[in-house]
C-alpha cells in the first residue's frame, strides 16, 4: 500500500511518499515566494496592490473627466451655460459657494443655477471608502466629515454649500495698496511639508442633501428657472435607482456598483 502525506504552509508545500510494501519513503518539498511584501512586523501588502492603486487612479481621473465632460454639454444643450466666450469667462468667474448659499434665498438665473450644477459635478462628495490600518488620510478624512457636520449644526448652516461661504466671508481681507481682496483658504490645503490637511470635508450625502434643498427651493419660486426644473430634468440629474452596472444613475450622483470578477480573483 502507498500513502501519500501533504504538509502544506503559506509558501511552500512538503510531501511524503510511503510504500510499505517496499518499507520506502519518498521525500519533497516545494518552495515558492509568498505573494506579499516582505516586512519583519507584519504581514505585507499583496505585490500587485501598488499597480491596482495607480489603474484605480487612472480610472477614477478618467471618469471623473468624462462626467465633467457630459455636464457642460448637457449644461449647454439646456442653456444653462454661455456659448459666448466672454459670456463663459465671467460665469466661470462666479463664486460657487456664494450662489450655493444664495440659492437657498432668492431666485436665480438659469445661468447661475448651471454654474452651481457644475460645481457640484466637481465636488459630489467622498462615497464608499473604508478606513484601512494604514490608511490615515481616510481616517482624516471621516474626521473633517464629522468636524463639517458639527460646524453646520453651531453655524445653523442648513447646507455645506452655505457653511462655505460663511467661512469664504470670515476669511476675507485686504492686502496690497490698491486694497484688493484676497482670501485664505476654506478647505483642504497642504502644509510646509506638502502634506494634505482636511478641515472640512463633505460625503455624498450632504452634497446630494443640498441638491434637493437647492432644486425644491428654486421651483418653489415663479420663474422662468422653476419652470424648467422639470421632474425630466431632475431624472437627468439624478435617478436614485439602478441596474447591473450602476447602484444609482444619474449625471451628476451616477454611482457603479462595486464588484469583483471572481475569474480572476488569486
Amino acid at each position: 500500500m502507498k500513502l501519500l502525506g501533504l504538509d502544506i504552509g503559506t509558501n511552500s508545500v512538503g510531501s511524503a511518499w510511503v510504500d510499505t510494501e517496499q518499507h520506502t519513503i519518498k521525500m519533497g518539498v516545494s518552495v515558492f515566494p509568498a505573494g506579499v511584501e516582505e516586512r519583519d512586523d507584519k504581514r505585507g501588502a499583496p505585490k500587485n496592490q501598488a499597480r491596482r492603486t495607480y489603474r484605480s487612479q487612472r480610472r477614477s481621473i478618467a471618469r471623473r473627466a468624462q462626467r465633467r465632460h457630459e455636464m457642460r454639454t448637457w449644461l449647454l444643450e439646456s442653456g444653462w451655460m454661455p456659448t459666448d466666450e466672454n459670456a463663459y469667462q465671467q460665469w466661470v468667474q462666479l463664486n460657487p459657494w456664494m450662489l450655493r448659499a444664495e440659492g437657498l434665498c432668492r431666485p436665480l438665473s438659469a445661468s447661475e443655477f448651471g454654474r452651481i450644477l457644475l460645481h457640484m459635478a466637481q465636488r459630489r462628495g467622498a462615497y464608499g471608502f473604508d478606513v484601512e490600518e494604514d490608511d490615515q488620510d481616510a481616517d482624516k478624512i471621516k474626521e473633517a466629515i464629522d468636524h463639517t457636520r458639527q460646524t453646520m449644526r453651531e453655524r445653523d448652516a442648513r447646507t455645506f454649500g452655505e457653511l462655505m461661504a460663511i467661512i469664504y466671508r470670515e476669511r476675507r481681507k485686504a492686502v496690497g495698496h490698491n486694497g484688493r481682496e484676497a482670501h485664505l483658504p476654506i478647505r483642504n490645503r497642504t502644509n510646509a511639508a506638502k502634506e494634505p490637511i482636511y478641515e472640512f470635508c463633505a460625503d455624498r450625502d450632504l452634497i446630494r442633501e443640498e441638491f434637493q434643498a437647492l432644486w425644491n427651493k428654486q421651483r418653489s419660486f415663479d420663474g422662468e428657472l422653476a419652470r424648467q426644473l422639470t421632474d425630466e430634468r431632475l431624472r437627468q440629474l439624478d435617478e436614485n435607482r439602478g441596474d447591473e452596472t450602476w447602484r444609482t444613475k444619474g449625471m451628476l450622483f451616477g454611482q457603479r456598483n462595486t464588484y469583483w470578477n471572481a475569474g480572476v480573483l488569486g
